[in-house]
């Protein structure tokens, strides 16, 4: 949890609420979205969950989350890259809190697709078409008051999750995005940096170890994007 996150009071209204599925009344003032939308934003720059058939952008959650920068909570930070993307009623009812709960209330952004409201809001959809997609593009993740104020919040957020963390969470199972160029460039990067530490010169006798570690990891970013 994030410091000032402490300071949100618990609502048990809203705990109740939001552990049950949402109301007609409440999918009414919400935008549908369906599980495949949900799939499409796994990555930590961009990541939703869904809990209780509501979905939630928890992006700046995730991204200034203190567990990877402290490894007391990393296994907590790790889960929750994990979750992102899918289903996660289970998960977060088994171990947060009810402030936890009046907390996530802030990150809804909508409600998943039942059968049937595809057809019931064909017409208004169809008139709303390029409006609707300006707003997708556009649309800024969530960052509640309570966020906003954490210390260090900004420079943390501003400038997105650091390229160890990406590296982290994809060498645990959670591709980030990242292109094959990407990776490469980094392992370059890492050979010349370790070659300076000992400080000595890349030669070019060595060529060809590098372009064999980049072909390697090129292959094994492709086969673990797969997954």
């Amino acid at each position: 949890m994030h410091a000032s996150g402490r300071d949100v009071a618990v609502d048990l209204a809203v705990v109740d609420a939001l552990r049950r599925a949402p109301t007609d009344d409440e999918r009414a003032r919400w935008r549908k979205y369906t599980r495949e939308d949900v799939a499409a934003h796994a990555r930590l720059a961009d990541g939703w969950i869904v809990v209780r058939e509501r979905v939630f952008d928890i992006t700046a959650f995730a991204t200034t989350h203190p567990g990877f920068n402290n490894a007391g909570q990393v296994s907590t930070a790790l889960a929750i890259a994990r979750a992102l993307g899918k289903e996660a009623s289970d998960e977060f009812e088994e171990i947060h809190s009810a402030r936890a709960w009046t907390q996530l209330r802030d990150f809804q952004i909508g409600v998943v697709t039942r059968e049937g409201d595809a057809e019931a809001e064909a017409e208004a959809e169809a008139e709303t078409e390029a409006e609707t997609e300006r707003e997708t593009t556009t649309r800024a993740s969530p960052v509640p008051a309570w966020l906003a104020k954490d210390r260090d919040f900004w420079v943390k957020y501003a400038g997105g999750a650091s390229e160890g963390v990406l590296r982290y969470l994809e060498a645990n199972g959670c591709p980030q995005g990242r292109s094959e160029e990407d990776v490469v460039a980094e392992v370059a990067l890492s050979t010349r940096d370790a070659a300076s530490d000992k400080g000595e010169k890349p030669r070019r006798g060595r060529w060809w170890r590098r372009i064999v570690g980049g072909a390697i990891v090129a292959a094994t970013f492709r086969i673990t994007t797969k997954f």
